[in-house]
């Protein structure tokens, strides 16, 4: 079945551009056809246009993909309005082509550990390098692709482990890893890494505790007692869905949020459950009236798993969230992680400082806004009084 795509793709030459073109085009294609076969599309209409033909890599709004990726699977991820730029774009030379000689270069942190076969398997790796939330920060961190790597050694040669965690366990090493959802297909990194990091100190996060956290909670439990419903123990999303359900709430909304544009922050979220959880919050806070809006950061790395070893970048990571969703139309971001209301809200003077702009749209959990649409509104029980970011609208 043909398919018609909106499409924006960049278009640079480093032998005499400053800055990259983005060039739009409508085309119409097979959906039985792959990405690469788009690319294919848009070089013949535009000539110069140029992408590697094996092993073809590419973003696509933002998400990291191979060109083998089907154009059906690919409009069900991103939809029809596709924008298409390199795995890197600090590094492209032409095109969706990129010099990759920083990843290369990474690898010596762990040369002396291995022999040429893996070499080969750290290469394979480049799409984990790329997509290293925290590499657009800080260029001299190691690269995701790092600690996937280290667990092949480890695996491979056993009694090298404790050499290669000290190799790693540095500055600009595995203490800056953060999980991001922002390849497909999703895998399973973040255990393999958390479960190398499990092994070597934590460093303290300043601040947080569960009784500097203990305000967070309090909407929770206020719509458990409301409604005479149990805690879920995973997040209060399953709380409200599947405890509280959603015909309880609509039928008890009094104060719609029908007049706020409200985006909802995933990141915090299994990356294979991103997709679902979103899906998921935005049935409820539509249901509460809200206008949802998306935005490119919603599954991007909140800062909180790097905060306590490079605080200058996780402040930066966590006012970017918040900004791209402001850039977006959010008049409010809903969240329902402690952490990231950590992070953001409580953080909101350090994510300022990081970002060079003022937070003025309050973050609230997902517990407050249900509280606030069926009328409970009372600061103190709602664990509002002890926000940052002031809630004005009450």
């Amino acid at each position: 079945m043909n398919i018609q795509l909106d499409t924006k793709t960049f278009l640079f030459n480093a032998t005499r551009d400053y800055l990259p073109d983005y060039k739009m085009h409508t085309i119409m294609i097979d959906d039985a056809l792959k990405v690469k076969d788009l690319l294919l599309e848009v070089q013949n209409l535009e000539n110069f246009f140029d992408f590697r033909k094996t092993n073809t890599m590419l973003q696509i709004n933002g998400v990291s993909v191979k060109g083998s990726l089907g154009i059906a699977k690919a409009v069900e991820l991103f939809g029809t309005s596709w924008t298409i730029e390199p795995i890197s774009t600090f590094r492209a030379t032409k095109d969706l082509i990129i010099d990759d000689s920083d990843f290369i270069e990474k690898h010596k942190v762990l040369e002396e550990f291995g022999d040429e076969e893996d070499f080969k398997y750290y290469k394979t790796l480049i799409r984990e390098y790329y997509a290293s939330g925290t590499l657009a920060y800080n260029q001299d961190y190691f690269g995701d692709s790092m600690f996937l790597y280290a667990h092949h050694l480890i695996e491979k040669y056993p009694a090298k482990k404790e050499a290669i965690l000290d190799a790693i366990d540095v500055p600009n090493g595995i203490g800056s890893y953060e999980k991001e959802c922002n390849m497909y297909p999703y895998n399973d990194n973040m255990q393999t890494i958390h479960a190398l990091e499990a092994q070597l100190f934590a460093p303290e996060v300043k601040g947080y505790s569960e009784e500097a956290m203990g305000y967070y909670d309090k909407a929770e439990a206020v719509l458990c007692s409301h409604f005479a419903a149990q805690k879920d123990e995973d997040c209060a999303l399953e709380t409200i869905l599947d405890n509280i359900t959603l015909e309880k709430v609509v039928s008890e909304v009094k104060h719609p949020f029908s007049d706020f544009k409200v985006a909802f922050y995933a990141g915090d979220f299994t990356c294979k459950d991103v997709p679902e959880v979103k899906k998921a919050a935005k049935e409820l806070l539509t249901a509460i009236g809200a206008n949802v809006v998306d935005f490119e950061f919603s599954a991007r790395g909140d800062g909180f798993d790097i905060v306590g070893a490079d605080e200058a970048v996780a402040y930066k990571k966590a006012g970017n969230i918040i900004f791209d969703a402001i850039d977006s139309g959010a008049e409010i971001l809903v969240v329902d992680s402690k952490e990231t209301h950590f992070m953001i809200d409580q953080g909101k003077k350090k994510c300022e400082k990081a970002v060079g702009r003022d937070i003025r749209v309050p973050v609230l959990n997902i517990s407050q806004m249900v509280a606030l649409a069926i009328g409970i509104t009372d600061r103190e029980k709602l664990g509002l009084d002890t926000h940052k970011i002031a809630v004005e609208f009450i």
